[in-house]
């Protein structure tokens, strides 16, 4: 039906159009009264559209605009395009829009609706769905009695003394993405019912009262407000609330006026608050004065209950956090940062990501009030906890950083760490370290920021480990109270002399004494230290003002080495200072204190005997003589066959050889064992002057294998030594009686071999390296002889050897040291006389009896450097060499040796043996 234009006339829908129930006012349509302009009975349900204007009421006349009843609850509808104006100025008059038994409403984008209610609903609920304007003129945009659904769009206004108010036990769920401004409460919430706001983020709720909010949930318990817009009062608080038990959800941002309270204050018992946006107060943003409150701090929050899950830009507070009931929390979560004091709650828990808190912060409850779950927390100002602190597996605690030195954690009722506590600041607390406890730089947190020192007022028991090593040596841990625990000490220090930089730890009897006992195992990092003879000792545990300690109070927890010392962990008996020394310290303490000062004793570590033993005797691994290879002696060659009988030979020998030597004036001992297999065979044979002699020139390889071990002096650790080796060569043999081998013979050879070596040290890692080396010999004799029945050969000879050793240089990786062998290139001389004689036992089986002394000199291979620091093995290079052994032959073809010996000198000892098989042809 459409309605005709009128001028001072109610029109009565039931009455003047009966039976009708569906009203359209045309555009430019007017309906003009001062009472009320259209009403509408509750004989049936209404369906009215306006697309002109409705206009009731006036000045003295209390009239709405278009008010409706229906036969069944909320089942009008309005749907506004044009203009729905209430004149009426009473107080508590009389609406726009107002529904006796509930309706719906759809104001487009450019309708309007106002009076001094804007829409209302007394006996049953109502939905609102706003784009245009609806405007209270005296009182509120929206009312309902019996529970609404607003909607209010980007492009809607809701405006009035106050936006949306509620008053019942029904629920109300408002949505907002445009504005809702009122001059007193924006939303007003006094009934007892369920209610929901979601503010978008495009949407403002705007209050205007000084002594009222922007939004009041008066009694609206289990309710929840979502923001993800603003919600501000410039003249007073935002937010206020008496009930309990509501959710609010900030991703947004509160904003209140500069002179009023707190932009949120909640009465109520078990309310949370989730910020994850900008909450601005006077001089507090939330304050909580019920009971049983939780404040959490952070960009997103999941209620699986619901499906809900919010995501926020991150919690920033412009004004403090205020706690004046019992039990309330505060939760960090994700990451974030905040200078605000945070007064009064019960608690503090970080179960996020990284937090900073650089205001003042006082707590109130008992065990645990400061609790990090997870995460890292920063604390760079003050936090007093009376209850106690609890830091868990894998959550960090820092309190200060190098520009917020004063940063102080105080805790009556102590720290349990069994994550991690560092800083730079002040921990005034008992503490039980049964995780990590670090100072300064070494937190990976704190990287870059350079040295400094952690502070404990109070007694620690270190069950965990105490790490201090930073990117370089000097930091500390200051405790001012008793030490004990079984835990671990890491420290870095530049292994060297005294005063060395290290990291430090400092038990200060300052603060009423301070006893340091149980055991405490010290690792050491080596700081670039390339090591060095120390006199005293590098002091790496400090007692100050009276401090004592037992004397097993602290050990290494491994081998500490640099260049050629090893480094302990003593005590000085007169201070009780502890050090780490090279030096070995006199027992008992000399009484009184010599002076001069005597030249300490070092304490060397046993990986020098190892590597001198391997470059020594992988170096002359393949040396031998011409009887090692040839095995016949002079004057039994072939003295039953012409000389071009046999001009070749295939050979193979064994040897096996140990050895005992000293290095650094007898401060350590190094021993090796060998073996090798030395295979090979003529490849010619050629007479040179025809009278008799002739030159044998052959081809041989190689394996041998060297085991080698050291100690060292006031050192209960071994080291070990291993060199595989390979080689090929060349050798070349005059003899110039080549039938029986007398008179003049010249032998020469030529090897190149490949070496992989290694050494293990007790408690460090091994070492491998490979090299490459070079041997030649030349040797000469002659034979004289035979004599007597026995057929007895005296040959005098002498032999020169050079041996070259290559890739000479070995760095540590795990010890950081670098070993040069100073001289790897070596020359040793041979001058003896070998005497053998012939027992033959058949016309081809014979037995050859020998014994050889040598002279022996070696020169080179004996020393090495570590860090640019000499040592070398003890002794003279001169050795006695006797030789004694048996050679066989047969049959006319098959020939075979056996050698043993001993080698005693300055340089050391050792016996050797060989066995040898050569076939001729």
């Amino acid at each position: 039906m459409t309605l005709p234009s009128s001028n001072g006339q109610t029109i009565a829908l039931d009455t003047n159009y009966p039976g009708e129930s569906v009203f359209v006012l045309p555009q430019g349509g007017s309906i003009v009264n001062t009472g009320a302009a259209v009403t509408g009975g509750s004989a049936q349900n209404w369906q009215f559209t306006n697309l002109g204007t409705l206009q009731g009421g006036s000045a003295t006349t209390a009239a709405a605009a278009l008010k409706l009843g229906s036969a069944s609850a909320r089942a009008d509808r309005v749907d506004n395009y044009g203009l729905i104006k209430s004149l009426a100025t009473q107080q508590n008059g009389p609406s726009g829009v107002q529904f006796t038994n509930g309706g719906t409403v759809y104001n487009y984008a450019g309708g309007t609706i106002s009076g001094p209610g804007g829409v209302h609903t007394d006996r049953a609920s109502m939905a609102v769905y706003n784009d245009g304007q609806i405007v209270g003129t005296v009182s509120s945009g929206v009312y309902t009695g019996r529970g609404a659904l607003v909607d209010n769009s980007s492009t809607g206004t809701i405006s009035g003394k106050y936006g949306v108010v509620s008053n019942g036990a029904y629920n109300v769920t408002v949505t907002n993405a445009g504005l809702i401004s009122a001059s007193n409460y924006a939303l007003w919430f006094f009934g007892s019912g369920l209610y929901s706001v979601i503010n978008a983020a495009s949407g403002v709720i705007q209050g205007g009262g000084s002594n009222a909010p922007a939004v009041d949930f008066e009694g609206a318990a289990q309710s929840q407000l979502l923001n993800y817009g603003t919600i501000r009062n410039m003249s007073g608080a935002v937010m206020r609330s008496k009930a309990d038990d509501n959710a609010l959800i900030n991703a947004g941002t509160f904003q209140a006026g500069a002179s009023r309270g707190p932009a949120i204050d909640l009465t109520g018992d078990g309310n949370r608050v989730y910020n994850l946006g900008t909450i601005t107060g006077a001089a507090t943003a939330v304050q909580f004065d019920g009971d049983n409150n939780t404040m959490i701090l952070g960009t997103h929050a999941e209620f699986p209950a619901i499906s809900l899950v919010v995501d926020g830009p991150g919690s920033v507070l412009g004004g403090d956090l205020v706690s004046n009931g019992a039990n309330n929390a505060v939760v960090l979560t994700d990451s974030g940062s905040t200078g605000v004091a945070i007064k009064g709650f019960d608690s503090l828990t970080m179960q996020g990501v990284d937090w900073t808190l650089s205001g003042q912060v006082n707590l109130t409850g008992a065990a645990g009030a400061l609790s990090v779950r997870q995460g890292v927390l920063r604390l760079t100002g003050i936090l007093t906890d009376p209850g106690g602190t609890e830091v868990d597996q894998g959550a960090t605690l820092l309190v200060g950083d190098a520009a917020h030195r004063a940063a102080t954690l105080s805790s009556v009722g102590g720290v349990t760490v069994d994550g991690t506590l560092g800083g730079y600041g002040i921990v005034n607390a008992n503490v039980l370290n049964r995780g990590m406890l670090t100072a300064a730089d070494a937190a990976p947190q704190l990287q870059g920021q350079g040295l400094g020192t952690l502070t404990l007022i109070g007694q620690i028991q270190n069950n965990g480990t105490i790490d201090l090593r930073g990117a370089v040596p000097g930091n500390q841990l200051h405790v001012l109270g008793n030490y004990g625990g079984q835990g671990a000490l890491r420290l870095n220090t530049q292994l060297g002399g005294d005063g060395s930089p290290t990291d430090q730890l400092v038990i200060d009897g300052a603060n009423g004494g301070a006893a340091v006992t149980g055991s405490t195992a010290i690792g050491i990092t080596n700081a670039g230290g390339l090591g060095a003879l120390t006199q005293t000792g590098i002091r790496v545990v400090a007692l100050a003002n009276g401090a004592t300690s037992t004397s097993t109070a602290f050990t290494l927890a491994g081998r500490v080495v640099a260049g050629l010392y090893e480094y302990e962990i003593s005590q000085d008996p007169a201070s009780g200072q502890w050090y780490l020394g090279s030096s070995v310290q006199p027992t008992p303490t000399p009484t009184p204190t010599p002076t001069p000062t005597p030249t300490p004793v070092p304490r060397y570590r046993p990986e020098i005997g190892a590597y001198l033993a391997n470059v020594y005797a992988s170096a002359t691994l393949f040396n031998h003589e011409l009887r090692d290879r040839l095995g016949a002696t002079s004057g039994d060659y072939q003295s039953t066959q012409p000389q071009s009988a046999f001009g070749s030979s295939a050979w193979a020998r064994v040897e096996g050889a140990g050895g005992h030597a000293s290095f650094a004036d007898g401060r350590g001992d190094m021993h090796n064992t060998r073996w090798l297999l030395h295979m090979g065979t003529d490849v010619g044979a050629w007479p040179l002057t025809g009278s008799g002699d002739r030159l044998h020139v052959g081809v041989m390889a190689v394996y041998g294998h060297v085991d080698t071990s050291a100690t060292a002096a006031d050192n209960p650790n071994r080291a070990s030594g291993s060199v595989d080796s390979y080689a090929a060569g060349i050798y070349g043999t005059w003899f110039q009686d080549d039938v029986q081998r007398l008179r003049t013979y010249v032998d020469s050879w030529l090897m190149y071999g490949w070496q992989n070596s290694s050494v293990s040290g007790e408690g460090l890692p091994a070492q491998s390296y490979h090299s490459q080396i070079a041997s030649a010999s030349l040797e000469g004799g002659y034979a004289f002889g035979p004599v007597g029945r026995y057929g007895i050969v005296v040959t005098p000879l002498a032999q020169v050897i050079w041996n070259g050793y290559f890739d000479h240089t070995v760095f540590e990786s795990a010890t950081g040291t670098t070993i040069d062998f100073v001289r790897p290139n070596g020359m040793t001389t041979r001058l003896g006389v070998r005497v053998n004689g012939t027992i033959e036992t058949s016309a081809t089986t014979r037995l050859q009896p020998f014994i050889e002394t040598i002279w022996r000199y070696e020169y080179g291979q004996s020393e090495l450097a570590m860090n640019g620091r000499m040592v070398s093995a003890d002794g003279a290079r001169n050795l006695a060499e006797v030789n004694i052994g048996l050679n066989g032959q047969f049959n006319a073809r098959w020939r075979t040796w056996l050698k043993v010996g001993a080698q005693l000198g300055g340089i050391g000892k050792g016996v050797n043996g060989g066995l040898g098989l050569r076939y001729e042809y």
